[in-house]
């Protein structure tokens, strides 16, 4: 394990949406600041990697939540918070935004809660089925239910739509808090796609060791909705594919080794990037949460410690969110940050001979532009990094000139 602070430095935190924020380190820059424009236009964030630079894509997106691309990148869906799933269409180097939504999810939370629509998914069989699935808790009297919602998007006429919406997950543990269903990835097991989500603990840590608590776990279905296909470490518990988690906001398999990267937070420190071998359905993997942040730091493998799946954790919580793995060994992450200025980053990091993640930021929030918190990650085949803004609704491109 890599610790990303040294022991004495302090900071203040704040909560957002179950997010516990701090001003982040600035991890180490490998590459020289750029002489090209770090920036375009009025894009809020800036580059500090030579030869690239940071322009904006779109705006009046609201409260982004997620950006995600299709296999063949001809479309990029983002949702927000308030339950909107917008559709950008690729026109030659760039994505037009279409003006209205290509659907709305009634979660019954308003701006301003904790809860509602956190999570995106895009069928690898996208180019077949036109499928994507929202991730979000549906209000429920003074709790909130966890679910998925399946949705076939349709071009009518020169408009995008979502058609034939069908709830495929139902949560059987009621929503208390932030820790709701959050992120997930579309993952193939004996050829069939399947759905990989991660799913809070409600604030319950008991409820993440508890088997017949959907809440505090990675769970996997079917694109219906039915149990996977193979082998499970939990036969009884067929959707179960691991515990012990807190927070996981989102998920990305390594292309590299088909492991698993995924971050979690702590409830103050010890918030973690883990890379581990998941999606193997005949081990039980525990990540440990039992209330107590000391724990995250050692997973189990059937019962046996594995601390070296940990391959990076900071001391004090930095809140890191959406994160994605390229083809050729790295992985980009987000930091939701809001107590400090300019450390609103976009963070590149790699894995060294031991498994230990050295970092470097790409990108930041512009010192002389207040606000902004990071949140939706989607990487491009030409190398483009695109993320997005809850907090300015907009979404910006990391690339070349």
């Amino acid at each position: 394990m890599r610790s990303g602070l040294p022991s004495n430095w302090k900071a203040t935190a704040a909560i957002f949406g179950g997010l516990v924020i701090v001003f982040v380190v600035v991890a180490w820059l490998a590459g020289r600041m750029t002489t090209a424009p770090a920036f375009i236009g009025d894009s809020a964030y800036q580059s500090l990697v030579s030869a690239r630079t940071v322009s904006r894509v779109a705006d009046n997106l609201g409260p982004v939540t997620r950006i995600k691309l299709t296999p063949d990148e001809l479309l990029m869906f983002v949702t927000n918070l308030n339950g909107e799933v917008f559709v950008l269409a690729k026109d030659g180097d760039q994505y037009i935004k279409q003006d209205t939504p290509v659907y709305k999810v009634r979660t019954g939370f308003v701006l301003g809660e904790e809860n509602g629509m956190t999570g995106l998914v895009v069928s690898q069989n996208f180019s077949v089925n036109h499928y994507i699935f929202l991730t979000y808790a549906q209000r429920e009297g003074s709790v909130g239910r966890n679910r998925i919602l399946r949705l076939t998007v349709e071009k009518q006429g020169e408009v995008y739509v979502g058609t034939e919406p069908k709830v495929i997950f139902t949560g059987n543990t009621p929503v208390l808090g932030a820790h709701q269903i959050q992120g997930g990835v579309s993952v193939m097991i004996e050829s069939q796609p399947h759905l990989l989500f991660a799913v809070g603990e409600a604030y319950h840590p008991g409820y993440a060791q508890d088997l017949g608590r959907e809440a505090g776990k990675l769970m996997l279905i079917t694109e219906d909705g039915d149990n996977p296909y193979g082998a499970r470490p939990w036969p009884q518990y067929p959707k179960l594919q691991a515990i012990g988690i807190r927070n996981v906001y989102d998920l990305s398999v390594d292309p590299q080794t088909n492991w698993l990267y995924f971050t979690d937070n702590g409830p103050d420190s010890n918030d973690t990037i883990i890379h581990a071998p998941v999606l193997d359905g005949t081990r039980q993997f525990d990540f440990n949460w039992h209330n107590n942040a000391d724990d995250l730091l050692n997973p189990l493998e059937n019962g046996q410690p594995h601390p070296e799946y940990v391959v990076y954790h900071w001391p004090v919580t930095v809140a890191p969110t959406d994160i994605a793995a390229d083809n050729i060994g790295r992985f980009y992450f987000n930091i939701f940050s809001s107590v400090r200025e300019p450390q609103k980053e976009l963070v590149m990091g790699k894995l060294n001979g031991q498994g230990i993640a050295a970092l470097q930021t790409i990108a930041n929030r512009r010192p002389d532009v207040a606000g902004g918190n990071l949140l939706g990650l989607a990487l491009s085949d030409n190398g483009s990094i695109y993320f997005g803004d809850f907090l300015d609704g907009a979404i910006y491109r990391f690339g070349r000139l």
